[in-house]
């Protein structure tokens, strides 16, 4: 047996179902094989925006991870961990992946598994310790890492980042609930310097021309998902905000989870809209 990855959604959803299934795989001790799929969500493989080498020979005695979750082992949870994030539960059009999602991993031999998806603070140290080397390991491209440098930015642990969603089917659902002005009282609490992080260039004009010189961004040539270098160009966004000390991230954003990760989970973070209700 070897476990087959399937990724096909956006760039953070690709990065946690990759990582998901190469612990699953480490934990089975078996080979595991990744079908990246390139469509409206992504049109870039993943060697344009990682160094790292995947197989992708499937054969059909392969079990399929394919999921955008964060898988966690039962025993790497205490006995009484209880999550405290309850907007995948509340949201039916994600948490009907819960069922099938369980079921799909019913192949999983003496192996119990939950998940911990934008869990953060609560997240317990040992799944942190366990996921963070993953981290580590998925290198930028060489492409990624040229434009990184090429950007000139450096934003550190004194930095605010601030990461705004507004480009995708997701802010519908959130559109009244993580607004510019509810961003904006959060930054104004910060009397230093600011890296935005946005796919939307109205967003970025309008605090911009509200905190002058303290914001920073990384100034894009394509916004774009099915170009090349504007996804690599996203990952670059990510990795910037990684470097934040403190993030401001959009609410059920797998991209602002993943820059958090990425920063070795020690960011102070709050997410603009998490209390709302439906």
């Amino acid at each position: 047996m070897s476990i087959h990855i399937h990724l096909d959604g956006g760039l953070g959803n690709r990065i946690k179902g990759l990582l998901s299934g190469l612990r699953i795989s480490d934990r089975l001790n078996e080979p595991f094989s990744v079908n990246w799929v390139n469509n409206i969500h992504m049109l870039c493989s993943y060697d344009q925006l990682f160094d790292i080498k995947l197989n992708s020979y499937i054969t059909k005695n392969d079990k399929v991870y394919a999921s955008w979750r964060f898988v966690v082992f039962e025993d790497e949870l205490p006995a009484d961990y209880k999550p405290i994030n309850n907007l995948l539960r509340r949201m039916s059009w994600i948490g009907s992946e819960n069922t099938l999602l369980i079921t799909s991993l019913r192949w999983l031999p003496d192996v119990s598994v939950r998940f911990i998806d934008f869990e953060y603070d609560n997240i317990p140290i040992t799944v942190i310790a366990a996921y963070v080397p993953y981290f580590n390991k998925l290198r930028a491209s060489e492409a990624v890492t040229k434009l990184l440098i090429d950007s000139g930015l450096n934003p550190d642990i004194n930095t605010l980042g601030v990461h705004i969603r507004r480009g995708d089917t997701i802010i519908e659902h959130f559109k009244n609930y993580n607004t510019l002005d509810k961003y904006i009282v959060e930054i104004d609490k910060h009397s230093g310097n600011i890296f935005l992080c946005t796919d939307d260039e109205l967003t970025q004009q309008q605090l911009k021309k509200r905190y002058g010189n303290r914001l920073t961004c990384y100034e894009k040539i394509s916004y774009d998902r099915m170009s090349i270098l504007g996804n690599q160009q996203g990952l670059v966004d990510m990795l910037l905000l990684s470097k934040c000390g403190n993030i401001l991230g959009s609410p059920l954003s797998t991209f602002t989870e993943c820059a958090w990760w990425f920063g070795g989970c020690k960011a102070n973070i709050k997410i603009i809209g998490m209390g709302w209700t439906p």
